[in-house]
């Protein structure tokens, strides 16, 4: 329970800081053209291409240091490099597929840029911003190999529990509580199709 409960708070703080950052970089990267906005794009969606080991590691030596491992901040700091890109990404893919007639009419009209993107914009790209927070908030709650690195001592997120229980114990736990997961986490993705349409959101 003391992990599932470190896994829960370091989830939630997770989506709602990846919902900030990654749609904020996902509009200027669409929306603004400048010099490094390849480069800055290729920043938010590279820890897709390094191994999590490898990454894993980077992290722990970064941490470590900053006496952050095993802390609340250490593991989301940890958490985030791994999960921003699918918020960065799903949100990418609605704003370039998304209908922009609807926001110069309302510039036309007189709302400002923070209007604009509050009335209009927000709502038409929403089922991409929610696919990538639950997204987010699902890896973050399963990240276990990162999470060995950061998160061995102090604060332990439930997947490094059920890994340290299956190193001296052989009984069905475990196996029970990954079924229980995985039904959540279907249960998650299916609430979300029927309220936005993941499938359209991931397009």
């Amino acid at each position: 329970m003391d992990g599932f409960k470190v896994s829960l708070i370091v989830g939630i703080i997770i989506a709602i800081v990846d919902l900030f950052i990654g749609v904020s970089v996902a509009f200027v990267i669409d929306r603004f053209d400048f010099p490094g906005r390849s480069a800055l794009a290729g920043l938010f969606l590279a820890p897709l291409m390094v191994p999590t080991v490898v990454l894993g590691l980077a992290l722990l030596l970064v941490l470590s240091p900053l006496f952050l491992t095993g802390t609340y901040l250490g593991i989301a700091i940890a958490h985030f490099a791994v999960t921003v890109p699918y918020v960065v990404r799903t949100t990418l893919i609605n704003l370039q597929t998304a209908d922009t007639s609807c926001e110069e009419a309302a510039k036309v009209l007189g709302a400002g840029p923070v209007t604009v993107f509050r009335r209009v914009t927000l709502p038409i790209i929403m089922p991409g911003v929610l696919a990538g927070a639950v997204m987010a908030f699902i890896i973050s709650f399963d990240e276990a190999v990162i999470s060995l690195f950061v998160a061995s001592s102090g604060r332990v997120t439930l997947p490094v529990e059920m890994f340290r229980y299956v190193e001296f114990r052989a009984d069905p736990l475990v196996a029970a509580l990954s079924f229980i997961l995985i039904l959540l986490a279907l249960v998650a993705v299916v609430v979300v199709e029927r309220v936005v349409g993941l499938r359209g959101a991931l397009k």
